[in-house]
């Protein structure tokens, strides 16, 4: 089940970001050394975009009335959005933390995660309003719905 995966993944970004933070955090210590903004930067990503995002398209590809069959009909799709999603959060955590050692490489690296994470929220945002129409306005019918006629 895709919602499985997606969850399971997300929850990954979560221990990456921690340890992360943890490594980061224990090397400043025990070197007395700072530690460069942009690795500190990787762990804020690696929750943020690796966890928080995929767990909303997950959870809102389940949740979400009308949203939730259109996503269960278009699973090619959101395996798309979550991919992008995943692939984004990786980009970007790995161009963080090798950014101050390699420099603008690893920096275009980041960037080119940060943009796929914003592609991939982005497709789900214009999906999730394609489904459920402009504000005030009413979901559009779920897939093998039939309105009773009376």
């Amino acid at each position: 089940e895709p919602l499985r995966r997606w969850v399971q993944v997300a929850f990954g970004w979560l221990l990456v970001g921690t340890c992360i933070e943890l490594w980061l955090t224990l090397a400043e210590a025990l070197l007395a050394d700072p530690v460069a903004y942009t690795q500190n930067a990787a762990a804020r990503h690696a929750i943020g975009q690796g966890f928080l995002l995929i767990i909303i398209v997950g959870v809102g590809s389940r949740i979400l009335p009308g949203f939730a069959a259109w996503a269960l009909v278009h699973q090619r799709e959101m395996n798309a959005i979550a991919l992008t999603l995943i692939v984004g959060a990786f980009l970007r955590v790995l161009g963080e933390l090798a950014g101050p050692e390699l420099g603008a490489p690893a920096f275009t690296v980041a960037a080119i995660g940060g943009t796929l994470g914003t592609l991939g929220f982005l497709a789900f945002g214009v999906r999730l309003f394609q489904t459920l129409g402009p504000p005030g306005s009413r979901p559009r019918e779920s897939v093998g719905h039939v309105r009773a006629r009376g």
